[in-house]
This record gives C-alpha cells, sequence and structure tokens, in this order.
C-alpha cells in the first residue's frame, strides 16, 4: 500500500478574477474547482481540498491555506513548479509536507483579514475590483478611536449574516492605516463570523463619517437586541492575510 502523504498549501489569488473560493454544482471557475482539477492532473489522482476559508466572490486572498491527501510521490517542489506553470491569477507561496492529522479549517488558531477603502475624490479604473471608493473624506483618527468598540471576546451576532449557533468570537486587534489615500484597516482574531469583517468595517466607516453614534453600535452587543438589517462594505475591498496555527 503506497504512504498516504498530507501535503499544505499556501497560496493567494485575484478574487476578481474567479468565482469565489468554493466551487458549486455547475463547476464554474472558483479556486477550488480550478486547483483540484490542476493537482488531480499533476497526480493522476482526485484530489479535494480542504481550505482555512470559504472566500466570496469577489474576496481576495493573500494567504489562504489549504491541505490534501494523495499517495503520490512527486516532489514538493516539481509539485510547485508544475502548478504554478498552469496556474492564472493563482500564486503558489509554499508546498510543504504536513502532519497526516492537519486540517486547514479546524486546526486554525486564528486569521487576519484586511479591508482597503480609496478616500479621493477620483480613482484608476484598474483600482476598483481591489478596494471599496468612497469621495466623502474620512476621519482616520476617529476610526482609529472606534476601532477599540470592536476589540475582545463579545457576541457578533448583529454583526454579521450568520446562522451559527455560537456567535462569540474574539477580535484581538484592528489596526487602522492611511498610506495616500489608501486607508487599510486590519483584524486579528480567533475565528470571523460570515461577512463579519465587511459589516464591522461598514459600522467604523458609519461611525467615522457621524451617520452613526457610539452608543448606537454598543446597543448591538446586547444579546437581546437583534438587528434586520446589516450593513456590509463590498467584497472587492477584502482581503484574507493569513491564517494563524
Amino acid at each position: 500500500m503506497e504512504e498516504i502523504r498530507n501535503i499544505k498549501i499556501i497560496l493567494a489569488y485575484d478574487g476578481s478574477k474567479y468565482n469565489g473560493w468554493a466551487k458549486n454544482k455547475d463547476g464554474d471557475n472558483s479556486v477550488q474547482d480550478v486547483l483540484e482539477r490542476n493537482l488531480s492532473d499533476i497526480t493522476g489522482e482526485k484530489i479535494i481540498l480542504i481550505a482555512a476559508s470559504r472566500l466570496d466572490k469577489r474576496v481576495h486572498a493573500l494567504g489562504q491555506v489549504v491541505n490534501f491527501r494523495t499517495q503520490s510521490k512527486i516532489p514538493l517542489e516539481e509539485l510547485k513548479k508544475k502548478l504554478r506553470d498552469k496556474l492564472e491569477h493563482i500564486y503558489i507561496l509554499s508546498v510543504e509536507n504536513a502532519t497526516l492529522f492537519f486540517h486547514a479549517r479546524q486546526h486554525a488558531l486564528g486569521k487576519k483579514y484586511v479591508y482597503q477603502i480609496w478616500n479621493a475624490t477620483d480613482v484608476e479604473r484598474s483600482y476598483l475590483p481591489y478596494c471599496f471608493w468612497i469621495r466623502e473624506k474620512i476621519d482616520v483618527e476617529k476610526l482609529k478611536e472606534y476601532a477599540t468598540i470592536f476589540i475582545g471576546q463579545k457576541d457578533f451576532k448583529n454583526f454579521s449574516k450568520t446562522t451559527d449557533r455560537n456567535t462569540t468570537r474574539t477580535i484581538f486587534d484592528i489596526r487602522v492605516k492611511n498610506v495616500s489615500n489608501l486607508i487599510t484597516i486590519e483584524f486579528s482574531g480567533d475565528g470571523f463570523l460570515y461577512n463579519m469583517v465587511r459589516c464591522i468595517s461598514a459600522y467604523l466607516l458609519n461611525l467615522a463619517l457621524n451617520r452613526l453614534k457610539p452608543d448606537e453600535v454598543l446597543e448591538l452587543f446586547n444579546p437581546l437586541r437583534r438587528t434586520h438589517s446589516t450593513p456590509l462594505l463590498p467584497p472587492e475591498g477584502l482581503y484574507l492575510k493569513e491564517v494563524i496555527y
């Protein structure tokens, strides 16, 4: 019987070129489908990938992590080279052997996401698939101040579109930077609910633009308070930066 290997890959990709991470019934142009087809072709086996995060359409990855099991004996460097030669807009950063029981999603201890906002009266058309453009001047110092509202262990049910029963998560840190009109909001936490980063980014933006008062947002952490409308910034500005193990 051939020895089974569990291979871990870290990759980045341009989300504007694919129909999200997860393949669907139609087997359309998803990142998962493209990777699995190419890995199956290289190894001669049917490959099924496990991903750390199921990213939506038009969301980007700087550090997505996947793993798969195979009996193929192909050397890791050869596998990496062949994958790189076959792929477009998907960038293989590393390929390594993992322990047989490693699971990209279940073993993740935390994740980092970045949301990008282009804050200027004009924008290059080529920027639009990679950020959220807003003309109204944003007070970056207010963004930094209000970010502290979301740090810590809290019930984030009202800040997501999740169906999970357990909606308590811990945000370790939120860092805001502004360089040449590009505002980046970096989130690090033990996990994030569906649409949670895009939702919190929307609330932060509304707070910084004085469209909301802090007390209105703080009230949403009350477990008895439920909202039927969840504001979201567009997916184009969202990036999975890193998965922590």
